[in-house]
């Protein structure tokens, strides 16, 4: 997964941590000079592990790192399934919003 937005809070609302700065709060080795070619710039969401999904370093102590959800990429969370049923109906749904998203876009 090759992000290169300028995604900076994490999915629960936390400010990622500069890829380049250690011990404030976590140290860890995902730092531009190991992982060249990554795009571990400023404190933006990255993917450098190729997992399924961009994350980063969180600035918060408590927590060391959580996954982000894309800049402008749609991402629905329905931990009790789909409501429609129909493979169908999602897809036409999807393509909509993609298409009213555009439009909001352009207006």
């Amino acid at each position: 997964y090759d992000y290169r937005g300028r995604q900076t809070r994490t999915r629960s609302g936390k400010l990622c941590q500069r890829w380049g700065t250690q011990n404030d709060p976590h140290n860890f080795t995902w730092t531009p000079d190991n992982y060249p070619g990554t795009g571990l710039v400023e404190n933006y969401c990255r993917n450098p592990t190729n997992a399924s999904t961009i994350w980063c370093m969180t600035s918060d102590a408590s927590m060391r790192w959580e996954i982000c959800y894309p800049v402008g990429v749609l991402q629905p969370a329905c931990p009790e399934g789909y409501e429609i049923t129909s493979q169908t109906m999602r897809d036409v749904l999807e393509y909509t919003s993609y298409i009213l998203w555009g439009l909001g876009v352009l207006w």
